[in-house]
Formats: structure tokens, C-alpha cells, sequence
């Protein structure tokens, strides 16, 4: 086809798109979703920080002014809080208004932006599909596939953290790839300040600066000639890291004398303790109970009595959240919230520890649990393509698709091992899983267009 012809083309897909998410984006901004639990919080906190300029999940009051905390992560509060001020409806709202179901529909500015979110991390990933595939048609099939994404345009409608996390964890995957590909400064000061705006945003997340900074380590012992521009990549990469971070890990400390971007893991760490003591029946319940299936659902039903599947539901209580929850409760109020969430994260690492082999053996449901993004068929097609794919590019050290997947093959792996990995939680990997499915065909297509044994090559420099 020629040039011009392809242009064309690509001017008509790129058009189709635009109509097709606008339509679906339309759709979304009817649909009201009530803040709950963490959208409540993150709303409290920015009306804080727009209007009284505190970091707080305290209730407005007129005789004292809110009282600043650290239970959330700041980035999202932060990010809501810039739409607030930047919009004059949403700024001249009281609280109330904020959180009452009738009022929804005034929100829409901060749905809008969340739109937008989604086309960008479309278009990242779309770029992505581009770096590793180098086919046309495999890219704009990535655009279509991510940005149309039923799950990815119905959580823009939510106020929550997934949102900001699935564009950040896109544009931090296309960046790595870049930058092992060309060890370009600009890349890793990119790479840096994605990983800590990714990490503010989700605190696991600043965990990932370990296998990122192994797999540097590797590239640099791997290719001696490019040493020089990885040595200064690499501290400037920790530098646009550590240096937001500390910031507001630093503010913590003086503050409530404690080292951490945000309290709330001891309770999660606490339930998934909890967890690996379920029995042998309650483990075998689990792959049904977490199931995003009717049919397994129904055998769930058919198969397990209410007492033992009552351990697993989060609103049972008998179960392991509501006891987790009773118990961050109780410390909360003997010892303070940010004393509380230690404690309790210091009891569940015991508990964890004292038990091992529990713990592994009970991370099998629990991961699969969280894979649960879309219907069980592409769910599990979508994990298999980016784990299988993960392995696969090992094996072959393609560094470049390493780097890529990297960072949400590592927060499905730290969610499944640490916390209950909620499906909630994979969300943000969508757009990579997409891409990962993208990579899969590429491979099969070409039949293994990259050699075993090839490092940092590309498809388009293989002759």
C-alpha cells in the first residue's frame, strides 16, 4: 500500500476510535457511582487541601481547622484536588456535596479528566505495542483493545487511586523499555520520577525500585560499553526517584515519627495473615468463591455450606477482614491510628512467618483471585499471555520486553504474595495486559522473530 494510502487509513482508524470512545465516554458520564470507603477519603482529603490547604481526613468543622494525617498515599488526593481548584463548579461545593449520592452528577469535571486518563494510557500503550511489535496493525489493534476497554472506561466513573495508577504504570513501561533499549538520561529521569509519582500514588509500588535496579545491574554487566551512560542513567533514575519520596516520607516523619509513605498496610497485611489460616475446605471454596463466574458461583453454592465460605467474605463476621478489621479498631483506639497500623502489620508478619508454607500454599487462590479483571475466559488468557510472555522474553533476554512487563508481572506477584489481592487491585495492569496479548501474537506470528541468546535487540534490527 502506499504511503499516502496508509495515511489514510490510519486517519479513518484513528477517527473510528475517537467516535467509538466518545460515544462509550458519554455513556459512562450517566452513570452515577456513589463515593464509598477510599473514594470518600480521597474526596475528603483534596476539599482539605483546596480549602484549607491541610493533607486531612478530618470532617470540616468551623471551630478547628482539619488535622493532617497520612493514611492515604498523596498523589491522587493531590491529583483531584488540582481538578477542584482548576474548576469553578467543583470549587465553590461544600463537602456534602461532594459525597451525597444527589450530587453526583456535579462531579462530572473529575470524570471527564479521568476520560482522559484512559486515552492517554491508550495511546501509551499503543506506543508500547509499537516499540515491541513494530506491525502497524498489532498497534492500532492495542489502541482499540485498551482504550474501548469495557473494565478501564467503567472505573473512570469511580473516584479512585486505579485510575491515576493505570496511566502512571503505562507511561513508567514504555519509558523502561526505552531507556535499557538507548540508555538516554532524559529516559531514566522519566523512569525515575513515573516510579515515585506510581509510588505516591500506590506505596507497593516504591518496592519495585529493587528488581528494576537488578535488572540495570544486569544491562550494565552485559554490555561494558554502554557502562558510562548507565552508571549516570542510573543515579539519575535514583535520584527522580528518591527525591519525591523522601520529601513526603520525610514530612511523615516529622509529623508522626513514622518512615512511610502512607499507614493502612498493617490492617491489609493483617487480613491476608488471617487468610492463610483458613482450612482445607475454605481453600478449595476460595477458587470458586473469588470466581468472576456464574457457573462456578453456582457450584460454589451447590458444593460449600454458608459457614465455610463465611471465612472469605469480606462482610462476614466471622470472616478474616471483619476480624482485621475489629483488631485495627481496637489498637486504634488504645494506641493511635499510626501506632495501630505498626502494631498490627508487626502481629501479622509474626503470624505470616510462623506459618510459611501456609502462607505459599495459600497464595495459589489468592492470585488467582486477582486476575479476575475482565470475564474468567480473557482473564486468565490476558495473565497467561503476560506471565508465559515474561518467561519467555527471559529466556531469551529480550531486555527491552523485560523491562517492559516488569512492573506488572512484579505488582501481581506483590499483591498475590502480601495483600488479598482484590481483582481492584490488577486493574491498572490492564493496558500492559493488553499489550502483553499484543506481544504473544507478534511472537507467534513471526514464529520467534528474536533469537535465543540475543540481548537488547530489537525485531527491526534483526536481518
Amino acid at each position: 500500500m502506499a504511503t499516502g494510502g496508509r495515511r489514510v487509513l490510519a486517519g479513518f482508524l484513528l477517527a473510528l476510535f475517537a467516535a467509538l470512545f466518545v460515544l462509550r465516554s458519554l455513556e459512562t458520564l450517566q452513570e452515577d457511582h456513589p463515593p464509598k470507603y477510599d473514594a470518600r477519603d480521597y474526596l475528603t482529603i483534596a476539599y482539605n487541601l483546596v480549602h484549607h490547604g491541610s493533607f486531612s481526613l478530618s470532617a470540616e468543622r468551623p471551630d478547628k481547622p482539619p488535622w493532617p494525617g497520612m493514611h492515604r498515599a498523596p498523589a491522587y488526593p493531590f491529583f483531584l484536588a488540582l481538578i477542584i481548584a482548576a474548576s469553578p463548579e467543583l470549587r465553590h461545593l461544600d463537602l456534602d456535596s461532594f459525597l451525597q449520592e444527589e450530587s453526583q452528577s456535579r462531579l462530572w469535571p473529575l470524570r471527564c479528566v479521568q476520560l482522559l486518563l484512559v486515552l492517554a494510557t491508550s495511546f501509551l500503550a499503543m506506543a508500547l505495542a509499537w516499540r515491541l511489535t513494530r506491525s502497524a496493525p498489532l498497534t492500532f489493534l492495542t489502541l482499540g483493545l485498551v482504550g474501548l476497554d469495557n473494565e478501564l472506561i467503567s472505573i473512570s466513573g469511580t473516584l479512585l487511586s486505579e485510575n491515576l495508577a493505570g496511566v502512571l504504570i503505562t507511561a513508567l513501561s514504555l519509558c523502561l523499555a526505552l531507556a535499557v533499549d538507548r540508555p538516554i538520561r532524559a529516559y531514566f529521569a522519566l523512569s525515575g520520577a513515573l516510579l515515585a509519582a506510581l509510588a505516591l500514588t500506590r506505596p507497593a509500588s516504591a518496592y519495585l525500585v529493587i528488581p528494576l535496579l537488578a535488572l540495570f545491574g544486569v544491562l550494565w554487566l552485559r554490555q561494558p560499553a554502554m557502562r558510562t551512560p548507565l552508571r549516570a542513567g542510573i543515579l539519575i533514575f535514583m535520584v527522580c526517584f528518591a527525591a519525591p519520596v523522601g520529601v513526603w516520607v520525610g514530612r511523615n516523619i516529622v509529623r508522626f515519627q513514622r518512615a512511610a509513605i502512607a499507614t493502612g498496610g498493617g490492617v491489609v497485611l493483617d487480613i491476608r495473615s488471617r487468610l492463610d489460616l483458613m482450612t482445607q475446605e475454605q481453600w478449595k471454596a476460595a477458587f470458586l468463591f473469588w470466581a468472576r463466574s456464574a457457573y462456578l458461583e453456582d457450584v460454589e453454592l451447590r458444593t460449600f455450606d454458608d459457614d465455610t465460605v463465611a471465612y472469605l467474605d469480606e462482610n462476614s463476621p466471622q470472616g478474616a477482614y471483619q476480624q482485621a478489621y475489629a483488631r485495627s479498631a481496637t489498637l486504634t483506639m488504645e494506641h493511635g491510628s499510626v501506632d495501630a497500623d505498626r502494631l498490627q502489620g508487626a502481629e501479622a508478619r509474626e503470624r505470616i512467618v510462623s506459618h510459611p508454607w501456609r502462607h505459599i500454599y495459600v497464595t495459589l487462590p489468592v492470585a488467582l483471585r486477582g486476575i479476575y479483571v475482565h470475564g474468567i475466559v480473557f482473564s486468565v488468557l490476558m495473565f497467561s499471555c503476560l506471565l508465559g510472555g515474561f518467561v519467555l522474553t527471559c529466556l531469551r533476554r529480550d531486555v527491552v520486553a523485560v523491562a517492559a512487563l516488569l512492573p506488572a508481572v512484579f505488582s501481581f506477584a506483590f499483591h498475590a504474595f502480601v495483600t488479598q489481592n482484590m481483582p481492584r487491585f490488577s486493574q491498572p495492569l490492564i493496558a500492559i495486559l493488553w499489550v502483553s496479548v499484543i506481544l504473544m501474537l507478534s511472537r507467534l506470528a513471526t514464529r520467534g522473530a528474536i533469537a535465543p541468546g540475543t540481548f537488547l535487540t530489537p525485531i527491526d534490527r534483526l536481518e
